[in-house]
């Protein structure tokens, strides 16, 4: 049986429609559109310890992490709670923690520097002296740009530091901590505390 003309055109117009609408819920993919790289890992790791050492063979920083996902296009590697260590001569021992982390990677093998973000806890070692315990210092704020080469952290982001009987906030932050000098820069606020 032959078809009129017109069922024809209605067929055709109904495919039509059809390929039409479901280019329209397609989605292309980064990789899939012209001239354009993806932004995916070139590989990832799970529950990742990164240990570095000095010329002497002593421990420098170690970089943990549970996730740990590098991508050599954008230069940079996304870790999930990352905690970082670093080891001083005076064994003074520095611990940075986060939710999360950006690391700019020139290459797999070099960290220039550590973006953390969400809950950053950075805090001196548990000392065991009376005199090294009034020392000790906890640093709570939601972000925190770390350079490890220069051993060196900062934020401008509200901040709040603690000390035995001791708690100081501000918004922004320097931390040399070569010289284990930490400062809060403007809007600081004292309040002391009593044990």
């Amino acid at each position: 049986k032959r078809r009129s003309s017109s069922q024809r055109t209605s067929v055709l117009v109904f495919l039509l429609l059809i390929s039409v609408e479901l280019l329209r819920h397609t989605q292309v993919t980064p990789a899939v559109q012209a001239g354009t790289t993806t932004a995916l890992p070139q590989e990832y790791m799970k529950t990742v310890e990164l240990t570095i050492f000095d010329a002497q063979g002593a421990i420098k920083n170690a970089l943990s992490a549970d996730y740990w996902a590098y991508s050599p296009q954008t230069e940079h590697s996304i870790l999930n709670k990352p905690k970082l260590v670093i080891y001083k001569p005076d064994h003074t021992v520095w611990e940075i923690v986060a939710k999360h982390a950006k690391v700019n990677q020139p290459n797999i093998g070099a960290i220039e520097s550590i973006a953390l973000s969400h809950d950053v806890v950075l805090q001196s070692s548990q000392p065991t002296t009376t005199l090294a315990r009034a020392a000790q210092v906890t640093v709570e704020t939601q972000s925190l740009d770390y350079q490890p080469e220069k051993q060196y952290a900062e934020t401008a982001q509200f901040v709040k530091m603690t000390k035995p009987a001791l708690t100081i906030t501000g918004i922004g932050l320097r931390a040399f901590l070569a010289t284990n000098w930490v400062e809060l820069l403007h809007d600081v606020k004292t309040y002391y505390t009593s044990h």
